[in-house]
C-alpha cells in the first residue's frame, strides 16, 4: 500500500508543508499541528484509497492510478508526522468511517466526493505542481 520509503518523504516536506497550508515554524514548533497534520493526511488517504477502490470502469484506468498515487502520498505523510502504527490506525478508522458514509456502497461515492472532494481537489492541484 505504502509506495516510497519514509526517508525519502524529507525530499517531499517542503511541497507537502506548502501543499498543507502549514509554515516551518509551525511544524517545528507545534506538536499539535504536527497531530493535526497527521491526522488529516490519514483522512486525505482514505479518502483517495476509497475513491480509488470505487473507480471499475477501465476507461479511468489513470484516474484509478493517481487516486492510488495520492492516498499513498497522505498516508506516507502521515507516517512522517507520526508513526507507522498511529498513521496505519488512524487510516483504517479513516477508512471504515469513509465506507460508513456512502453505507458501504459505492454507488453513493458522491456523498463523500461532496464532502472532501474540494479539499482533495486542492491538494491533488498542488502536488501535481509540486511533483
Amino acid at each position: 500500500m505504502v509506495g516510497p520509503e519514509v526517508h525519502s518523504m524529507k525530499k517531499m516536506l517542503p511541497a507537502i508543508l506548502i501543499t498543507l497550508g502549514i509554515s516551518g515554524a509551525v511544524y517545528a514548533a507545534d506538536e499539535n499541528a504536527l497531530n493535526e497534520l497527521a491526522s488529516n493526511s490519514s483522512m486525505y488517504a482514505a479518502y483517495y484509497i476509497v475513491v480509488e477502490e470505487c473507480i471499475k470502469d477501465e476507461k479511468n484506468l489513470e484516474t484509478k492510478q493517481k487516486f492510488a498515487q495520492l492516498g499513498d502520498e497522505m498516508l506516507m505523510a502521515s507516517i512522517f508526522f507520526s508513526n507507522q502504527k498511529t498513521a496505519q490506525s488512524r487510516f483504517n478508522l479513516f477508512k471504515k468511517q469513509v465506507y460508513e458514509e456512502v453505507e458501504y456502497s459505492c454507488g453513493n461515492i458522491s456523498r463523500v466526493v461532496e464532502k472532501y472532494g474540494d479539499t482533495c481537489l486542492l491538494l491533488s492541484t498542488e502536488f501535481r505542481r509540486k511533483q
